[in-house]
């Protein structure tokens, strides 16, 4: 049964390193990405690109855009950013070449967290993501293991589904896992010691204490009629 942790956690992690577009944040007008493969770190600074699409046409000087490119600058420390340079683009996520650039950079900006650069500044300087780029990847590994299940891992066990949500404000990423036996066939001391292995997997591996950073992990061992036979929820702070 401990194969089950392995084979479904290689699965996930893949699906979890971001892909270099982030989603960060969206309204009813527009979506704000990064792009995580232009950081780079030096000391208390950080540089990276961001892209900010807009639902409709937006005009500005009577030049069309939908979507706008920014090299942005964060001094982590002082709290406070800079435009290094901005482009806008006729089409969404900025695919095509650019017809509006801005090279001349601009003064130091205070960071609000409401504002654009403030989540931005959240991500790239506290190395931290939003609840909400969080449900959007959980909801992907969701739907991509969805696509799959149910799961085979060995003779004893499957893996159902993927189901995201939110509690106390923190995403908790759910793993349904069916047995293919009765609950009243289950021992308790199998089901304690696989959630001790759990923890420490989760405590001493990186990749797998990277999710865990991130997420609230549940664990829901079903029997082969969907019958509830435990669960357990592990958090960051299980392994402090």
């Amino acid at each position: 049964m401990y194969k089950l942790f392995i084979l479904l956690f290689i699965f996930l992690l893949s699906k979890y390193s971001f892909s270099e577009i982030l989603k960060l944040d969206q309204d009813l007008k527009s979506n704000l990405y990064v792009d995580t493969s232009t950081i780079i770190r030096k000391s208390d600074r950080v540089i990276i690109t961001s892209i900010k699409d807009f639902n409709q046409i937006q005009y500005v000087d009577n030049v069309n855009f939908l979507s706008i490119k920014n090299s942005i600058e964060f001094d982590c420390k002082l709290g406070r950013h800079k435009i290094l340079f901005s482009s806008l683009h006729s089409e969404n996520m900025a695919s095509n070449k650019p017809f509006g650039v801005d090279k001349t950079l601009s003064n130091w900006l205070k960071d609000k967290a409401t504002s654009d650069a403030g989540k931005i500044s959240e991500f790239a300087c506290n190395k931290t993501v939003t609840s909400f780029s969080l449900m959007e990847s959980c909801l992907e590994s969701a739907n991509e293991t969805k696509k799959i299940s149910p799961i085979i891992l060995d003779k004893f066990s499957s893996i159902l589904n993927v189901i995201c949500h939110e509690s106390l404000s923190q995403v908790v990423m759910t793993f349904n896992y069916s047995l293919t036996m009765l609950k009243a066939d289950v021992k308790k001391e199998n089901i304690d010691s696989f959630f001790v292995f759990g923890k420490n997997k989760f405590c001493t591996d990186p990749d797998s204490n990277q999710l865990l950073r991130s997420y609230d992990i549940e664990w829901k061992l079903l029997d082969k009629k969907g019958v509830f036979i435990s669960s357990k929820i592990y958090r960051k702070e299980d392994c402090r």
